[in-house]
């Protein structure tokens, strides 16, 4: 008898490709083992239309494989098959995951500069980071308070848009982040967020657009200017989470 590969985990390595990882079948070198058979398709049968199912073969040992050409914004199932010599009972592990943009370094796809001020810089009075364009203070979504916090802009003005964050945050020495599900929705309640470096945090625009903020850095202060550098990976179709469960 042959068992499934566990923990199975992906994550959005650029907006057309996701990243899968797992830990291998025990049966992994048995001689009942044949090979993995990775299977991707869209999830909802809405969007089946777009694209045929399509598959990979994969030889034993084979702990990650990224898969490209997928669509930005919507949600895929895969699923790993571990295939038996005799191509019998196939155990199999998926998971469900929707490719999101990710904005690397200090960019935006403009090549704007992605600098995040402290809301106490002058002239320009606080700079607030709008996910999905460059707009400043109201119409943007965070802003960097000289306490190392990252806010929702509404914190800062009346009326200005609102961002909560997850209170789910995950230790990471980098990124892409393979995970096995996305923070649930409920824990998305928070308005401030206390950043540390190598740390992953999450969050919902107001707009419903999740977001993983990864903390690659926090350099010394100059001056009045603090900031920070982040990997940001955003998912501009609104309400869908990277991913909503496994099985």
């Amino acid at each position: 008898m042959l068992y499934p590969v566990t923990a199975l985990k992906a994550a959005s390595f650029d907006s057309t490709s996701v990243l899968l990882t797992w830990v291998p079948s025990p049966n992994d070198s048995s001689s009942l083992f044949q090979k993995y058979q990775l299977f991707w398709t869209y999830a909802n049968s809405a969007d089946s239309s777009l694209v045929k199912p399509d598959s990979v073969d994969l030889p034993r040992g084979t702990s990650s494989y990224r898969v490209t050409g997928l669509t930005h914004g919507v949600e895929y199932l895969f699923t790993l098959f571990t295939i038996p010599q005799d191509f019998a009972v196939r155990p199999y592990t998926s998971i469900r995951w929707a490719p999101a943009m990710n904005y690397g370094v200090t960019t935006l796809p403009n090549q704007t500069v992605l600098a995040i001020y402290d809301a106490t810089y002058t002239p320009a009075g606080p700079s607030v980071i709008n996910l999905d364009d460059t707009r400043a203070q109201a119409s943007g979504d965070l802003y960097l308070e000289s306490d190392l916090t990252l806010r929702s802009a509404s914190v800062k003005g009346t009326g200005w848009r609102r961002t909560l964050f997850s209170t789910t945050h995950i230790q990471a020495s980098d990124v892409p982040l393979p995970m096995t599900s996305f923070p649930s929705v409920s824990t998305f309640i928070d308005s401030v967020v206390s950043l540390q470096p190598q740390v992953t945090y999450f969050c919902k625009t107001q707009d419903g657009h999740y977001a993983r903020l990864y903390v690659k850095n926090i350099p010394p202060a100059s001056g009045a200017k603090v900031f920070v550098d982040l990997d940001i990976s955003y998912q501009s179709t609104a309400n869908l989470p990277y991913a909503k469960r496994t099985q």
